[in-house]
This record gives C-alpha cells, structure tokens and sequence, in this order.
C-alpha cells in the first residue's frame, strides 16, 4: 500500500515539475538536522575544567607564619621568629 502510495506522490511531483507552483501545490518542509558537534565540544570544556579545579593543589603561602615561642613572650622580646632561634 505504501509504495503504491510512494508511486502517486513521486509521479505527480514529476508532473507538476514543469509547472508554476500554485497556492494548492504541496509545499515540502525541509528539516534540518543539528549538529552535536557544539554541545559535544562545550561538554568536553566543561569536564576539562572540573578535573583541572579538582586536581589543582591550593597555593602556598609566600612567608612563613611568625610563630613565637612561650619563653620568649614570658621575658617580653621584641624579636619573634622561628622556634629555636636565638634573639641577637
């Protein structure tokens, strides 16, 4: 049945070539198909910055923490360094 079907769409599409279209001849819509080639790209970018943020080590401090230690508070020095060193 469907190609009978098939056979009068493609014989009167062959007999209305030659003619001006009129308000009555069928109008074909032609549907063009998306690409998945942006989404596929924008996903790929997406994943390539999620594994970059989670492997990315926090950065590290320039200077060292001032640490003083208990005695030198206790005796009031001014010089507050590293623990162990010895004020000059």
């Amino acid at each position: 049945m469907s190609l009978i079907l098939e056979a009068l769409k493609k014989s009167e599409r062959q007999r209305r070539l030659g003619e001006t279209p009129s308000l009555g001849s069928p109008v074909m819509a032609v549907r063009r198909r998306r690409s998945v080639l942006p989404a596929l790209i924008v996903l790929i970018a997406i994943g390539v910055a999620a594994l970059w943020w989670m492997q990315r080590e926090p950065a590290a401090p320039d200077v060292e923490p001032i640490v003083a230690t208990n005695s030198q508070m206790a005796r009031g020095s001014s010089h507050v360094g590293r623990p162990g060193s010895q004020p000059a």
